[in-house]
C-alpha cells in the first residue's frame, strides 16, 4: 500500500496540487505528511468499528476503485467532484477544522490552505486505498490491518507527523480513539511553543 500512496507524495503531483491551491510546494509537501498520516489512521480507527467498517468497504467498492488516478488532471480541475469534505467528514469528523488549523498554522500554509489541501488530498487517499483492496482482493478486516500499517509508516519521526498521530492517538498507546476534543487548546499551544 505504501507504494501507491507515495506516489501521492511525488513531486510532479505535489507540484500540480500547489498550482492548485495557490501555494508554496514545500509548505504543501509538508502539510501533506502530516494529512496523509492522520487520514490513514480515521480510516483505520473506523476499519475496526463494525458499522463504520461496512460502510468504508461499501465507499470504496461504489466510488473509490482507484480509478481517479486514471485522471488525475480531470479531477484537479474539479476538486468539489470528489467529494473530499464529505469524506473528511467521515473519516475525521470533528477533528478536521482542528486539523487544518494545527498543520496550517505548523507549516505557515494557513488554515484555508491546509483545508483546500485536505480536501484535495481525501478522494486520492480513497482511491489508493480502493485499488489496493481492489487488487489483492481484501475484506475489511486486512484492509484495517494494511492502515493501521500505513499509518504508522507515515507516522515516521517527522515531527508534523507525530502531530497528526497524536491527533488521533493522545494516550500514545497505538490505538486511535476518538478523544481530540479532550486534548484542548492548552496542548496545541504548549506544542507550538516548544517548536
Amino acid at each position: 500500500m505504501n507504494d501507491v500512496l507515495s506516489h501521492l507524495m511525488q513531486d510532479a503531483l505535489v507540484s500540480k496540487i500547489s498550482e492548485k491551491i495557490g501555494a508554496n510546494t514545500e509548505q504543501t509537501k509538508s502539510a501533506m505528511s502530516g494529512i496523509l498520516p492522520a487520514i490513514l489512521g480515521g480510516l483505520a480507527k473506523n476499519s475496526a468499528k463494525k458499522e463504520k467498517a461496512g460502510l468504508l468497504e461499501k465507499a470504496l467498492e461504489k466510488d473509490h476503485d482507484g480509478s481517479i488516478f486514471d485522471n488525475l488532471d480531470g479531477f484537479l480541475g474539479d476538486i468539489k467532484g470528489g467529494k473530499g469534505n464529505k469524506i473528511l467528514g467521515h473519516v475525521l469528523g470533528n477533528k478536521s477544522n482542528l486539523l487544518a488549523d494545527m498543520i496550517g498554522a505548523k507549516t505557515g500554509l494557513g488554515k484555508a490552505k491546509t483545508g483546500q489541501l485536505m480536501e484535495t488530498i481525501a478522494p486520492l487517499v480513497m482511491g489508493a486505498v480502493g485499488k489496493i483492496k481492489k487488487e489483492k482482493g481484501l475484506d475489511v478486516k486486512n484492509l484495517g490491518s494494511l492502515l493501521q500499517s500505513a499509518m504508522k509508516e507515515f507516522a515516521g519521526n517527522d515531527d508534523l507527523k507525530k502531530l497528526a498521530f497524536s491527533l488521533l492517538d493522545k494516550d500514545g498507546d497505538g490505538d486511535i480513539k476518538d478523544d481530540l476534543l479532550d486534548m484542548g487548546k492548552n496542548l496545541l499551544t504548549s506544542f507550538f511553543k516548544k517548536k
